[in-house]
């Protein structure tokens, strides 16, 4: 936990006697440790003025006048080390103002704040019990599922193996080898196709970041309103996220810190909202996913040549499933493609298209 969450200023409290005393300062862990059957013991800090620790008396009377001294008085101080689990939250507008306090260093928001986390948590434990270490290192990416050679693609395909995966619809299509898939998908994009992305080793957690995504044309809202429909087979007012390169980033949004696991949704620039109509919310923000051509080479190549073709270095992309999980291997990429409304699949160096 952080050392500070809420200040409260008792130089402010108009009756300090009534719900605050002195006290010797006590390290923070002991005191939130202390409760009585009475009431909750509040801790009021204020350090950032010079002041000592004070508490709330252990009385109805003494909490209830803190509690709203606190309301009145709250302020929003320096965070340090700050953990946030997400339990009952609208997390990516959260996240994202607490990522524009500037008096909030290291800020970092996981990929897989959840159970799908567990695993790297266990691994990790597991390191440090065997080592005594415990590795630090900046996370700029999430890649960590397999990546599929070109010869395993490439037998997918011939094989038609999806065919057994799951019991849906089949539709023939063709596939061949591009030279260069990201500015072929890219132009696909620019003239309106919407098409399935199979590139390098899945995601942790729960957002495609461009490994396992569908994408599709952010200038217009016929793309999203395309998606939900015949796509995605779900509620019409759902929306869907920008992937922007992160050099741009805070030209086109409020955002000036990294957004590399799509956990931020930062205001839209006025002057842009319409440039990208297919993947602004209906208060104006977004749900943002910086792309660093560094983490995600195939990726980044893709918008920057969608930016070269049309002066937005956006692209609308969710997640490459239809009401089932994200697609994991070749075949299942195969079998999703055939099942939904895509134009195109890019599988590796691999353009599927429909006969």
């Amino acid at each position: 936990m952080g050392d500070v969450l809420v200040m409260f200023d008792p130089s402010r409290c108009s009756t300090p006697k009534r719900c605050c005393s002195s006290t010797t300062t006590r390290p923070r862990s002991e005191l939130h440790r202390k409760k009585t059957k009475r009431g909750i013991f509040l801790t009021l800090f204020s350090p950032f003025i010079g002041a000592n620790v004070r508490r709330a008396r252990l009385t109805r009377r003494g909490v209830k006048a803190a509690k709203g001294k606190l309301n009145e008085h709250a302020d929003l101080v320096e965070l340090k080390r700050w953990r946030c689990t997400g339990r009952r939250t609208a997390p990516h507008s959260a996240l994202w103002l607490l990522a524009r306090v500037e008096r909030a260093p290291g800020y970092f928001a996981p990929p897989a704040a959840s159970d799908r986390g567990q695993p790297l948590g266990c691994a990790l434990y597991a390191w440090h019990r065997l080592t005594g270490e415990l590795p630090r290192r900046p996370l700029s990416s999430d890649y960590f599922g397999r990546d599929y050679t070109s010869e395993e693609i490439g037998q997918a395909l011939r094989r038609d193996l999806c065919s057994g995966l799951v019991e849906r619809r089949r539709t023939p299509f063709t596939w061949r080898r591009e030279s260069d898939i990201a500015r072929t998908a890219a132009q696909m994009i620019a003239d309106g196709k919407i098409i399935g992305w199979f590139q390098g080793g899945s995601e942790l957690g729960p957002r495609a970041l461009g490994a396992r995504s569908i994408l599709a044309d952010p200038r217009t809202t016929a793309s999203s309103d395309a998606l939900n429909q015949r796509i995605k087979h779900r509620e019409p007012f759902r929306p869907f996220a920008p992937a922007i390169l992160a050099d741009h980033a805070s030209t086109w949004f409020d955002l000036d810190v990294p957004s590399p696991f799509m956990l931020l949704a930062p205001p839209v620039r006025p002057d842009h909202v319409d440039r990208i109509a297919g993947v602004v919310h209906v208060d104006g923000t977004a749900r943002v996913q910086t792309v660093d051509p560094a983490a995600a080479p195939t990726y980044g190549e893709l918008i920057e040549h969608f930016h070269q073709l049309t002066g937005v270095p956006v692209v609308l992309h969710t997640s490459f499933n239809d009401r089932e999980p994200i697609v994991e291997t070749p075949a299942h990429a195969l079998a999703t493609f055939q099942a939904c409304d895509l134009d195109a699949a890019c599988v590796g160096e691999y353009l599927v298209e429909r006969s």
